[in-house]
């Protein structure tokens, strides 16, 4: 299955998926390991990439989500910026985005930390 054919599946089925129950579901396999596996085989130097997909943690999420981590950058998606597949609630489309960690910010700054991410935003854009 290429990377397309995972995200149409994706698309196609996770909304109905969320009526099933969660545990051992195949849609969230194709999130945590097929989608993750696709990419991995995808890239020049998979060892170099972190690459997680969740359909949610003991539940669905409305909006699920795969990250490909640079372990050069972060090993995890709370810090630093990273890649993203993120599927919209209605599941019309997946967009790949360019993100970055909130909770370490939120860990720094308090409940507020929109001022950091902005700067932060710029500053990932430059060394981009």
């Amino acid at each position: 299955m290429s990377i397309h054919s995972a995200l149409s599946l994706l698309l196609d089925e996770y909304a109905q998926a969320r009526s099933q129950a969660f545990a051992k579901n195949a849609m969230a396999g194709l999130l945590r390991v097929d989608i993750p596996k696709e990419n991995e085989e995808a890239v020049a130097d998979p060892a170099r990439y972190e690459i997680d997909g969740s359909p949610g943690k003991g539940n669905w999420t409305d909006a699920p989500w795969v990250a490909v981590l640079d372990r050069l950058v972060t090993e995890t998606a709370q810090q630093d910026y990273y890649l993203g597949y993120l599927v919209s609630e209605d599941c019309s489309g997946v967009y790949l985005s360019l993100n970055q960690g909130v909770t370490t910010i939120r860990q720094q700054y308090g409940a507020a930390p929109k001022t950091a991410l902005a700067t932060r935003a710029k500053d990932f854009a430059l060394r981009l």
